[in-house]
């Protein structure tokens, strides 16, 4: 299962990050302001995205 789920999480996230680039930017900037603590946005962002 761990194998074949982190290669279909890396897939995602390069096509997620090649057509929804600018969606993602305006989700990051959205997070950080509601949540206005970098070591959090930057833990929420590896726990999403960690897998890139």
């Amino acid at each position: 299962m761990i194998f074949i789920s982190r290669p279909l999480n890396t897939s995602f996230c390069l096509i997620f990050f090649n057509s929804e680039l600018s969606l993602l930017r305006f989700n990051i900037s959205i997070f950080v302001v509601l949540t206005k603590n970098e070591d959090q946005y930057k833990l929420k962002i590896e726990e999403k995205y960690g897998t890139c």
